[in-house]
């Protein structure tokens, strides 16, 4: 279990704040530790998050609520980064606060959806977070958070074994996806120039998906951030994923970005991979549809930059089952910008939804059964200063109880073809549910 460090406990927080949050440094803790209090709190019933990032060196977990703001959609908090910086209530690229956004709020589901009763935007201010940053680490507490009880959360417990899943079952038919994707690009034009279609696959156990395991068997540095959130506890569910993907990070006045778009598989042995790669960079229809993600962050985030810099062609981003052609994008804001206020100009991208990302959502709302929740939402964290990061919440599950559901998407361009595009979404979806193989009661 974590440890306290002597002499680091210190009183944080403006007078604004409802609360007076303490912050206790701890040697430390590694991922299973941080995965125990995730467990420790979804075993309570309490909203809690987690975020494992090992590019930027950063994993924390939230637990319990000190405060939660809901809002229909992501404008809806635009009001959030000032409040919070009146709590000033953590260090300078800690988080303060948790964040989760709907893929498309205008498209909500039925009552009997497992996505009922998720928030189309939701800020969680907890009353524990355990957070490490390289070498240093510690407990913010808020309200009723009490540093024993963060602690005693830290002690890494196994849960039971629950019997093997039954396999997987598509919530969609191939011939219903071929029609679908022969749709789209029947209504393909200078308007709507890509859709991307996303589809579901339900898994059941013998026992409760435990999310802390899941998250366990996602450890691969390539997938870049590993997340959960659960808004209402696990009554609800909880959401988790392994996600490539970055809608925007801040720090001040630097903003960093990617367009991830145009994907293939990995290949049987080197020499194979290499090909496929090569073929990939010089794929006409991938090119296009990465183009269009890489236009789009730049019309969003141009305007607000004195520079905003990306290579002129587009790289290879490397992950187990799939590979994906990749722009990182890095720009100086005229000021330094909320978080919020950039995702709501960026969300969804054109990776996720399509464009032009009206048309696109338009679309998906007539044509597509499929309620995404946050499946191609946001997840991410706030910092007291209004920066912080979000990441694209693909690869990724809904675990409820002994149910589970996998989601994956394609994007449907000129030139795309239905059966290559169900074998994309498969080797997505593959990711996820290797997971699932792995896991306890919660």
């Amino acid at each position: 279990m974590a440890s306290c460090k002597p002499g680091r406990v210190a009183p944080i927080g403006g007078a604004a704040a409802p609360w007076r949050a303490v912050e206790v440094a701890i040697e430390p803790p590694d991922d299973a530790q941080l995965l125990a209090a995730l467990r420790a709190a979804l075993g309570r019933g309490e909203p809690a998050a987690a975020w494992l990032d090992p590019a930027e060196d950063l994993a924390w977990v939230a637990a319990g609520a000190a405060q939660v703001l809901v809002a229909p959609d992501v404008s809806g908090l635009s009001r959030v980064s000032s409040r919070l910086a009146e709590l000033a209530d953590a260090p300078l690229g800690v988080p303060v606060a948790a964040v989760g956004l709907a893929f498309d709020p205008a498209h909500p589901p039925a009552p009997d959806d497992p996505w009922s009763g998720w928030p189309g935007a939701w800020v969680l201010v907890p009353e524990r977070l355990v957070w490490r940053r390289g070498d240093r680490a510690g407990v913010v507490l808020r309200g009723r958070g009490d540093v024993d009880a963060a602690l005693a959360d830290l002690d890494p417990r196994p849960g039971d074994a629950a019997g093997a899943p039954v396999a997987g079952r598509p919530l969609e038919s191939r011939d219903a996806w071929r029609e679908r994707v022969a749709r789209a690009l029947g209504d393909l034009g200078d308007v709507l120039q890509k859709v991307v279609l996303a589809r579901a696959v339900e898994h059941v156990a013998g026992g409760a998906f435990d999310p802390a395991a899941t998250l366990a068997r996602l450890d691969d540095p390539r997938a870049a951030v590993r997340f959960a959130t659960a808004p209402g506890g696990a009554a609800r569910g909880c959401f988790v994923g392994a996600t490539p993907e970055a809608l925007v990070r801040v720090a001040g006045r630097d903003v960093r970005t990617v367009a991830l778009a145009g994907t293939t598989r990995r290949g049987a042995d080197a020499t194979d991979d290499e090909a496929l790669g090569a073929a990939l960079l010089a794929s006409d229809k991938d090119r296009r549809e990465h183009a269009l993600v890489v236009d789009a962050v730049r019309a969003a985030l141009g305007p607000l930059c004195d520079a905003l810099d990306a290579p002129a062609t587009p790289s290879l981003r490397r992950l187990p089952r799939v590979q994906h052609l990749e722009t990182p994008l890095a720009g100086t804001l005229r000021a330094p910008g909320g978080l919020l206020d950039l995702a709501a100009r960026l969300h969804p991208t054109p990776a996720v939804a399509g464009a032009s990302r009206a048309a696109a959502l338009g679309w998906l709302r007539r044509h597509e059964a499929l309620r995404r929740g946050w499946y191609a939402g946001a997840v991410g964290w706030l910092d007291a200063q209004g920066g912080g990061a979000l990441a694209v919440a693909i690869r990724s599950a809904l675990l409820q109880g002994a149910r589970a559901f996998t989601f994956a998407g394609a994007g449907v361009v000129r030139g795309s073809d239905p059966d290559a595009e169900w074998d994309e979404t498969t080797l997505k979806l593959e990711t996820l549910g290797r997971a699932l193989a792995a896991r306890g009661v919660v």
